[in-house]
């Protein structure tokens, strides 16, 4: 949504689809933000240093601390989410095309059966 605010665009077929580079996505330095998420989701201490060390290498300190505060807050909604079956609530209507390219609906389908 936030590119969309910018009026920037973007490539969402590299997350649904999953057979495209980052760099295809379109946003800058996506691939150093890619190694560094994936290091804080599933890494090792060792791996999130070196990811945390070459984003701030190439984009800086304030923009490592701010992917890492954003994929902090992203782990701790999605658990809450997840744990208490948030719904949308009023932003169904606005995160509708979002939530198609990214195919998310068929995602709950299957979670609830």
């Amino acid at each position: 949504m936030s590119s969309q605010a910018q009026n920037k665009k973007i490539n969402l077929d590299v997350i649904t689809q999953g057979n495209s580079s980052s760099r295809d996505s379109l946003i800058p330095d996506s691939d150093i933000l890619v190694d560094f998420a994936e290091a804080i989701v599933g890494g090792s201490p060792e791996e999130i240093k070196t990811s945390r060390d070459v984003l701030s290498a190439h984009m800086g300190d304030q923009a490592m601390i701010e992917a890492a505060g954003v994929a902090s807050n992203f782990q701790r909604m999605v658990r809450i989410a997840d744990a208490t079956g948030i719904p949308l609530g009023g932003f169904e209507a606005a995160s509708r095309e979002i939530r198609s390219e990214l195919v998310l609906d068929d995602f709950l389908l299957q979670k609830q059966n």
